[in-house]
């Protein structure tokens, strides 16, 4: 046995080796390049009562070898170096350890003294001094931890089965070879090395018990408590995401759970209440982080909303200004990966906030997030145009939900005032938030959807909401409207109003029913849009521009008899200048190249028009109306009166009164043609049939006209009647004077003629064979009685011998003269 034996292969029941050697001089000699011990820990005994056994096989190793050398030893599934020398040194290698130790024994116990040890997944190096006592198993031991970066002292005490380490540490800066001591899962290890990271981190104190199994010490996360401090922090929520900073931090872990409290926390300048919890960590199927964004007194702001949103998780709810009591808590699941949060608002006091990108001011009122819904408890939003109370449910993994709005009060305003007013009313309101915002108010077919930051307000059918828009004047029939803002001062917005007022119409008097727009908003001021930019309006100059667009002035009017005062100011104070376009009241209508007219908010109207360098002036005040022209031609004329029969010449009109109740008027004409009408064919026509009257054709009447030197009419209009007071006409060979009524309603005429000739009567007298129509005059002319009575459209001519017709050349003479005078005067 002084020599020793070798053995290649030994087989025996508790181990096998191969290249083995064993020598007994005073003590034996053991070397062994492989064994594989047949030995495994039993579920039976604890881990502690394992390292008491692996204690006692190191006191029975030393009592019986001088040299004890094992290069692999295999137990279980763990491979170790293991070498044991007389001298009592000590060396140990694991895939987890390398330990050189100096070892004594005194009576029971061991005195163990360890220069150097390394973690092998590290770069710590360890170093302690200790004894284990065999009679009653207890343990005691102290040291250093040092590393490229690290610095710190630890102690572990056994007593009875219990196994316990204490560690501090100086100030470092880098986590992650602390953090492999800790038998951590990956991703809990990954998130604390790479999420929350500080410039210089310290371990103030730690404690846990330690086990031991298949080889390998662990700290039980279980029992595991300890604090730690951290300077100039950066919490990473999320790739792409700007980190919250902290000043300092304090980390603690007790009962399985790691918390981190940060102090004088912001994000992205923001102040934030923060913490972050990893709960449940030796537990894979209940490990997760819980990160809480507290704030108390500020403002739960869209910086803490992006956070949110990175997680999917996305709120249509942001706040501007004001102050809330606000937590947030981000749950993240490890175990299969799934991400929850909740979330608390408690509105303190006035705040501007934006739901669904709408600016609102919030009195009060709670907002909470529990497994995906969002729950709104009477959210009061009071300002000077709406007292509204909101509340509802909204799926945010689903991404849709309803709101019960109750409106006590809400106005929208525009150009004007009280553009849409609710009273009392209970709204539902439906939300969609999957890729665009949108709310939906099915009953009044209006939408608001909202993309980035652009607001889309969509109204499908206006007459839905035309209760709410009686200080408007917009038609209650129809239409759709779309409006844009991002920023609800600023708008754009189109649309098709179907009006139910005819003061728009084309240029064969056909009514303008359908009206397409757009325009916007910018600084208040509001620029529309219509028929291809051929009507535009501006509320900064109370401007509307129209090109070849009529307006019948009288509807336009009385269409706003029935909105308020500030209704009517929107159309009421406004400028028209109007290009190729027709303006009409009533009955009247000036076809003209330009016109300018002023609309004031007490509905009086002024306008000025010209054609072709004529003027004509139109007035309203009040209830009265007035049409003025100094010697325009015959087109402005004939479309005023609606009478094409007087061409050429120049013509100077007044007509003026309640349109209503009795219009007066007054026309003087200066040359020109009466012609191609059919009372005046007619008239043709029953002189042609007087053989005897030849001589009045030429130059007078004829088939081209009467040619006129100069006239006046004068007449009223009364209840649809045309009271000619007096009309006289002087031509070249007769002149004609009447006076009679047509009924515009039935188109019946009544009228009485007197066709002067300016001849000498008794050049022909004696041809004349009925003697019963011819009167003489003084200067021996003759003058002809005349009746035009029946349909205007198919008048009849017949004789008339009234004596009061001959005096009527006298009296339109005089009128002439006053016309004149008064036309002189008000040029």
């Amino acid at each position: 046995m002084k020599i020793g034996i070798s053995l290649d292969n030994f087989y025996g029941g508790l181990f096998n080796a191969k290249g083995l050697y064993l020598k007994l001089d005073k003590k034996l000699t053991f070397r062994a390049k492989e064994l594989t011990w047949n030995y495994s820990l039993s579920a039976k005994k604890s881990a502690l009562e394992d390292i008491d056994i692996f204690f006692d096989r190191i006191n029975f190793t030393l009592k019986l070898f001088d040299y004890f050398e094992i290069k692999k030893l295999h137990i279980g599934d763990k491979e170790l170096t293991f070498i044991i020398t007389e001298g009592k040194k000590f060396y140990f290698l694991s895939d987890d350890y390398e330990i050189n130790a100096n070892l004594q024994k005194e009576d029971r116990r061991l005195h163990v003294d360890i220069p150097f040890a390394k973690l092998k997944n590290s770069d710590l190096i360890v170093t302690s001094q200790g004894k284990y006592n065999y009679f009653d198993e207890s343990a005691d031991f102290n040291g250093s931890i040092k590393g490229a970066d690290i610095n710190g002292t630890f102690a572990i005490d056994k007593t009875g089965k219990d196994i316990s380490v204490d560690i501090k540490t100086d100030t470092f800066h880098d986590i992650k070879p602390l953090a492999d001591i800790f038998p951590l899962r990956e991703k809990i290890k990954a998130w604390i090395t790479t999420k929350v990271l500080a410039k210089n981190y310290k371990l103030d104190w730690f404690n846990s018990k330690l086990t031991y199994h298949n080889g390998r010490f662990d700290i039980d996360l279980d029992s595991m408590s300890g604090a730690a401090t951290l300077k100039d922090v950066d919490v990473h929520f999320k790739e792409n995401l700007p980190a919250a900073h902290a000043s300092d931090a304090i980390v603690e872990y007790n009962h399985s759970n790691l918390y981190i409290y940060p102090k004088n926390a912001t994000y992205e300048g923001e102040n934030i209440m923060s913490n972050v919890v990893i709960s449940d960590i030796p537990y894979k199927d209940k490990a997760r982080i819980k990160v809480s964004l507290g704030s108390k007194d500020t403002r739960l702001s869209q910086n803490i909303l992006d956070i949110l949103n990175a997680y999917k998780i996305k709120l249509p709810l942001i706040q501007n200004s004001g102050k809330v009591s606000a937590d947030v808590e981000l749950n993240i699941k490890f175990y299969p990966k799934e991400v929850y949060a909740n979330v608390d608002v408690d509105i303190l006091e006035s705040s501007e906030i934006k739901l669904g990108g709408v600016p609102l001011i919030a009195k009060n009122g709670n907002v909470m997030l529990r497994k995906n819904i969002l729950t709104l408890s009477n959210i009061a939003l009071q300002d000077e145009i709406y007292d509204l109370n909101l509340s509802g449910t909204l799926d945010t993994k689903k991404r849709n939900g309803d709101i019960l709005l109750n409106a006590k009060h809400l106005e929208i305003n525009g150009a004007t005032k009280n553009i849409i007013n609710v009273e009392n009313k209970k709204i539902k309101i439906l939300v969609d938030y999957d890729n665009k915002l949108l709310f939906k108010l099915p009953k009044y077919d209006l939408e608001i959807q909202k993309e980035d930051d652009n607001v889309t307000i969509s109204l499908g059918d206006i007459k839905k909401i035309a209760p709410f828009m009686k200080n408007h004047p917009i038609s209650h029939k129809g239409g759709n409207l779309k409006i844009m803002t991002n920023d609800f001062k600023d708008y754009a917005f189109k649309g098709t109003l179907l009006w139910d007022e005819c003061f728009l119409f084309e240029s064969d008097n056909l009514c303008i029913t359908r009206v397409p727009f757009e325009g916007n908003v910018v600084k208040g001021n509001m620029r529309l849009y219509a028929f291809n930019k051929r009507l535009i309006y501006d509320s900064g100059k109370s401007l509307i521009w129209l090109d070849k667009v009529n307006v019948d002035i009288e509807k336009l009017l009385r269409s706003k008899e029935n909105y308020t005062h500030s209704a009517k100011n929107l159309l009421g104070t406004v400028k028209i200048s109007a290009d190729w376009s027709k303006i009409r009241y009533g009955r009247y209508s000036l076809l003209t190249d330009h016109y300018d007219a002023d609309i004031d908010s007490n509905q009086n109207v002024k306008a000025i028009g010209s054609m072709e360098g004529d003027v004509i002036e139109f007035d309203k005040k009040k209830n009265i109306v007035e049409f003025k022209a100094y010697r325009t031609k015959d087109k402005l004329l004939a479309e005023l009166i609606n009478f094409h029969g007087l061409k050429e010449g120049r013509y100077s009109f007044k007509f003026s009164g309640d349109i209503d109740k009795e219009m007066k008027g007054d026309i003087l004409i200066e040359g020109g043609v009466l012609s191609d009408f059919t009372a005046y064919s007619n008239l043709l026509a029953f002189i042609n049939t007087i053989p005897s009257l030849a001589s009045l054709n030429s130059p007078g009447f004829s088939a081209k006209g009467f040619k006129i030197k100069d006239g006046i009419i004068d007449y009223t209009i009364k209840d649809n009647i045309i009271n000619f007071h007096s009309i006289y006409v002087r031509g070249k060979t007769a002149n004609i004077a009447g006076r009679g009524t047509i009924n515009l309603e039935t188109k019946d005429v009544e009228v009485d003629l007197a066709i002067q000739s300016v001849k000498e009567a008794g050049s022909f007298l004696g041809k004349i064979p009925v003697l019963g129509y011819i009167l003489l005059g003084k200067d021996e002319s003759m003058t002809i009685g005349t009746r035009i009575t029946g349909s205007y459209e198919d008048p009849k001519i017949e004789t008339n011998v009234a004596q009061d017709v001959l005096l009527l050349p006298v009296v339109f003479l005089e009128r002439m003269v006053t016309f004149y005078k008064q036309f002189e005067t008000e040029k």
